[in-house]
């Protein structure tokens, strides 16, 4: 089996499994046995996690600064106890809200690169493993 059919085959089965059908095809030229053969197939959309966690991230980078900025209380106010127990109230709430929105774009970079890794093969649990055998190798080597 060539390489492209190979290629080919592995993507139509990913492409069948993850996505289904969409607008995002595009048409594959090759020739098998002297015949032109078109193929078409999808185009996965990865990356598109990533840039909305990324985004996520920034956005409550920006909220933090504001916070920092404008919710100090300057010393030269008669800052009383209510003003200083609502303003750490708010800076609370504020932070809560930052740590799950942050949560939640760690989640979905970590969805797109999982899903990237699928698509290519990269088995992680594999790789564990392999890794785990050479070091007890070299383990029973230095003894």
């Amino acid at each position: 089996m060539s390489e492209d059919r190979w290629q080919h085959e592995r993507f139509s089965q990913f492409e069948s499994q993850k996505y289904g059908n969409s607008n995002n095809s595009h048409d594959d030229f090759y020739s098998e046995n002297g015949k032109q053969q078109v193929h078409t197939y999808e185009t996965p959309n990865f990356g598109d996690k990533t840039l909305i966690g990324l985004g996520l991230i920034i956005f409550t980078l920006i909220v933090q600064f504001l916070r920092m900025t404008l919710g100090t209380l300057s010393s030269s106010d008669n800052v009383s106890l209510e003003d200083i127990e609502s303003s750490i109230r708010t800076a609370y709430w504020i932070e809560l809200f930052v740590v799950t929105i942050q949560i939640f774009a760690v989640v979905l970079i970590y969805r797109d690169v999982k899903e990237l890794l699928d698509y290519f093969g990269y088995d992680v649990d594999r790789r564990n493993e392999n890794l785990v055998t050479v070091i007890k190798k070299v383990n029973k080597k230095n003894r």
